[in-house]
């Protein structure tokens, strides 16, 4: 017979988190609505994550939300540092559930917290649930409604505070996010490099090896790219374009505006690229004439007929799309789109006139509204490489950075924008263009289509 070997349990180990800076300000705040931001690398969404972490170990039973504009972008970001740097660093016995038709992936915690994971680009799911906490990863994506019905499930009473955290890099000064917290609605913390223990080693009082090089990257930034991911700063670009665009204003949700688009048609509009972004583009048109962006692709080294092409064809499908305006400078293109079944011209491209006509629906018409909106679903996938290069993902992203260029004595030349960051804002051009300045292709009346479908041939 042989006699059993108890093996004893390995240790416990211990796992040590040390909060600085505004990371610690996090973890005492109580407050309904926080807002941790500063410029790239100082360790935001790492004290976020270790908050909600830590709050599901306290309070058995709690249930909280770590949310993104879109699921995908969730996934390949936050929730790789919450799986191999917070959960990865002890064994805390949370398992992952994946989700199901009716439930939302999920960590789940032995004590019965749950942290759900989801996107606001498909939130029937996560915001059928009520939560503790809910964080809130790169919060300048999302839109005043996203972010008032995320608020609106923060209700569930198990933890004796219920709040909403986020984080963001800056944006201009004139978003929703910033004016949010200059009104006092939100709470403010500012995060810095020194505050991220990998960067800046404070018993030294100097960057470390890792830190030197992160900040001399960012020292090599130019313009309102380093003002913002460098010092942090809520800076418009100089020289902005299209300074009458308001994300409040212009970036709407599909249900606030669906009985706008009763009875709209459609038209598309195509700007080529590969290294630089491609965009596709399905516009709406309502009775007054407003134009709305409800669809995009806006993707870079894809090739032509094997990828853009089939996707074209479902916009066109989808909206019944009456013409498509594209730039004129690839006729082959244009050709390739007919083929296909696309009824697809070559875009009025008079750069001036076109930027006039953009700015002129950005401002509110008669009736207190502009005509020329987005809707904050458009943008059908993102390119994650285009994230990952602090690039802008979508059209709306461009928009604030789209400048005039200036002259050897730094003087704004109204008559020369920069050429780069507009490649959505080409083809967004392009629509504008086919209504205002000529050349557009009108639908059928309903009455004429009615009459000659009834007409004895």
């Amino acid at each position: 017979m042989v006699a059993a070997v108890r093996i004893a349990p390995p240790p416990p180990r211990v796992v040590r988190f040390w909060p600085r800076g505004a990371g610690a300000d996090l973890m005492r705040c109580r407050d309904k609505e926080v807002l941790i931001e500063g410029p790239a690398g100082t360790g935001k969404s790492y004290a976020a994550l270790w908050k909600v972490h830590l709050a599901a170990m306290r309070h058995p039973g709690m249930r909280a939300l770590m949310v993104r504009k879109t699921l995908v972008s969730l996934t390949g970001s936050a929730l790789v540092t919450f799986r191999e740097r917070v959960l990865g660093s002890g064994n805390f016995g949370v398992a992952f559930f994946g989700g199901s038709k009716d439930r939302p992936a999920a960590f789940l915690y032995p004590n019965g917290s749950t942290i759900a994971v989801g996107g606001m680009d498909k939130a029937t799911k996560i915001m059928s649930a009520e939560y503790d906490l809910v964080y809130t990863n790169e919060a300048t994506e999302l839109t005043v409604a996203d972010w008032e019905a995320i608020t609106s499930r923060l209700r569930y009473g198990v933890m004796p505070y219920q709040q909403l955290i986020a984080d963001c890099n800056p944006e201009a000064p004139g978003h929703w996010l910033n004016q949010r917290c200059e009104a006092g609605v939100t709470t403010r913390l500012r995060s810095r490099h020194e505050d991220n223990p990998s960067l800046f080693d404070h018993a030294a009082d100097t960057w470390t090896d890792r830190g030197a090089a992160y900040i001399d990257t960012l020292d090599r930034l130019t313009g309102v790219r380093k003002q913002r991911l460098r010092f942090g700063k809520w800076v418009a670009a100089e020289g902005q374009v299209y300074d009458a665009w308001d994300d409040a204003v212009h970036v709407v949700n599909r249900e606030d505006v669906a009985d706008r688009l009763i009875g709209a048609w459609y038209i598309g509009t195509a700007d080529w690229g590969w290294t630089n972004p491609g965009s596709a583009q399905a516009w709406a048109i309502d009775r007054d004439g407003r134009l709305y962006l409800v669809a995009e692709h806006y993707h870079t080294r894809q090739p032509f007929e094997g990828w853009w092409v089939p996707r074209f064809a479902a916009m066109d499908a989808t909206y019944e799309v009456d013409a498509w305006y594209c730039d004129p400078s690839e006729p082959q293109n244009i050709d390739r789109l007919q083929a296909a079944g696309l009824n697809a011209l070559p875009a009025i491209n008079d750069l001036l006139p076109g930027i006039g006509a953009v700015q002129d629906r950005l401002v509110p018409a008669g009736d207190g509204m502009p005509r020329l909106f987005v809707l904050a679903d458009a943008l059908i996938q993102r390119d994650e490489s285009l994230a990952a290069a602090s690039l802008p993902v979508s059209t709306a992203q461009e928009i604030g950075r789209y400048v005039w260029a200036k002259n050897a004595g730094g003087e704004t030349l109204k008559d020369k924008p920069v050429d780069a960051l507009n490649h959505g804002l080409d083809a967004l051009r392009y629509a504008c263009a086919s209504q205002d300045l000529g050349g557009r292709v009108m639908p059928l009346d309903p009455a004429v289509l009615d009459y000659w479908q009834q007409a004895p041939l």
